[in-house]
């Protein structure tokens, strides 16, 4: 092996051990891309069911992430809690629910009284 080559696997390792979180997000995402096609949901209320097939068919599974501290899920649940539906015209209370996969987060609001969901 060349002096520089070791240099450079050196500076590598420096470099991963001063970013971890970052490094292994990153290979999270890597990994988590590679498994599963992104998916891209309707802009706007769109019926419940179809909204839930598109994110189960792209793997995702209901709950938040663990990186998602729970406050952060709380004071997201609380924003979204009262935005009007376009359907009809309802302005809440309404449903929120988080999906995860892996680091990826999508979260739906689900109107109550129509049964239509956006992403938010």
């Amino acid at each position: 092996m060349r002096e520089t080559d070791t240099a450079a696997a050196r500076n590598g390792v420096a470099l991963a051990e001063a970013r971890p979180a970052q490094t292994l997000l990153t290979r999270l995402e890597s990994l988590d891309s590679r498994r599963v096609p992104e998916i891209v949901l309707p802009r706007g209320w769109q019926p419940w069911p179809e909204c839930l097939g598109r994110l189960h068919q792209a793997g995702y599974l209901p709950g938040w992430p663990p990186h998602v501290h729970t406050h952060t899920a709380r004071i997201d649940d609380g924003c979204h809690r009262s935005i009007e539906c376009d359907r009809c015209g309802s302005e809440g209370p309404h449903g929120i629910h988080p999906y995860q996969r892996g680091p990826s987060l999508r979260v739906l609001v689900r109107c109550i009284n129509c049964n239509s969901a956006r992403e938010v």
